[in-house]
């Protein structure tokens, strides 16, 4: 495995056009929003100041949505023109942006919310009965966590469970919508969502988190613990390719 940035990671998200890669690391004083290539070479650090989380890219790759003390920051790819989403709601968390580009999703109250850029107001999307980590699909659905496993919520409002424990989290709808990649008690997992077919995906290290998909649909990029570290790799679904793009400079922490 050829290691090309020095330095670990967390929290990765492929970018819409599959030439970067978003991520967090403390390789410098506190945690950091940085992008890469996504072969793991021309790190480039975003932000400053007190410590972001959550990247999410805006369907155009033009822009980066991130959690900031409590508060939906945007700031552009190039690290320009940061500003302060005016959600009117405090501690949001786990923003994600609509595959339309109109809204973003995030997390406040116990529930999901989104904001809409014409009118700036922020509505809920579901009830307020614990949900989290939402990650929209391409056909505008959006998948979230509830104690009792993964939801789908349809655009029409309908919604289902999709997966039945409740170790499930983290979901990553694929480019197709036919599969959800999840992690489960720090596996990575695919399931087919039209059969119900759900696997180990095998080229994953143990102890993943924040799985995303590159828009070719045929590689995964996510963190994995191991050895005492949190760093990014990449796993191919239709072989054994595995790559680690970041080599951590630090332990336990």
């Amino acid at each position: 495995m050829e290691i090309l940035s020095a330095g670990n990671g967390m929290s990765p998200a492929w970018s819409p056009h599959g030439d970067q890669i978003a991520f967090m690391s403390n390789r410098t004083e506190g945690w950091h929003l940085y992008t890469m290539r996504a072969d793991g070479s021309d790190v480039q650090r975003l932000t400053a100041g007190p410590s972001p989380d959550s990247p999410s890219w805006s369907p155009d790759g033009a822009q980066l949505a991130f959690e900031r003390d409590g508060q939906i920051e945007a700031i552009r790819a190039d690290g320009s023109e940061r500003r302060i989403l005016p959600t009117g709601i405090e501690a949001c968390a786990q923003p994600v942006w609509c595959p339309d580009g109109e809204r973003i999703a995030f997390v406040a109250d116990g529930g999901i919310w989104a904001i809409a850029f014409d009118d700036e107001e922020s509505r809920p999307l579901t009830g307020g009965d614990g949900e989290s980590q939402p990650a929209w699909a391409a056909d505008g659905s959006l998948f979230f966590v509830r104690v009792t496993g993964i939801h789908r919520l349809a655009p029409d409002g309908t919604e289902e469970r999709v997966t039945q424990s409740r170790e499930d989290a983290e979901p990553a709808p694929s480019p197709d919508g036919g599969r959800l990649a999840f992690s489960r008690g720090g596996q990575l997992m695919l399931l087919d969502l039209e059969s119900g077919a759900t696997g180990m995906f095998q080229n994953a290290p143990v102890h993943v988190s924040h799985p995303s998909w590159a828009p070719d649909g045929d590689r995964l990029v996510h963190a994995a613990y191991v050895n005492g570290s949190w760093d990014i790799y990449v796993a191919g679904t239709g072989d054994d390719e595995i790559r680690v793009l970041t080599a951590s400079t630090w332990v336990n922490g």
